[in-house]
């Protein structure tokens, strides 16, 4: 559930009902659950970024690869901590959703519009 266009009041109504539904619905052992600022958002347990990572990594094996990694999102941490195994780098590009630094980023950037310059200066 998303509710970036409501005021704060309804915004907490909606996130509090969509929450009260799905805990009739959704069976926690089987999802993981994000809740934020403007949204609730279920995950299933099977889904995980760093696994994706992995996967793709032994699917199209390179020689030598130099990995970047731009995520915005909670759980691209997760791939984060993949991206480092394999000696790779990873980058945070801050938005309107997310204003917390991840910890375990290797560079910042503040909105897409700097990641879009950064990515024209190394290009």
């Amino acid at each position: 559930a998303h509710a970036p266009k409501n005021t704060k009041e309804k915004r907490s109504v909606i996130l509090a009902e969509a929450k009260t539904i799905a805990n009739g619905i959704v069976p926690q052992s089987e999802f993981r659950w994000f809740e934020g600022y403007e949204f609730l958002e279920l995950v299933p347990v099977q889904c995980h970024k760093g696994e994706a990572v992995k996967f793709l990594r032994r699917r199209y094996p390179m020689e030598s690869p130099f990995i970047v990694y731009f995520g915005d999102d909670h759980v691209d941490q997760e791939a984060f901590d993949a991206i480092h195994d394999l000696g790779g780098v990873t980058v945070q590009v801050f938005n309107s959703r997310n204003k917390d630094p991840f910890d375990n980023a290797d560079l910042h950037l503040k909105s897409p519009n700097e990641l879009r310059e950064w990515l024209k200066k190394i290009r």
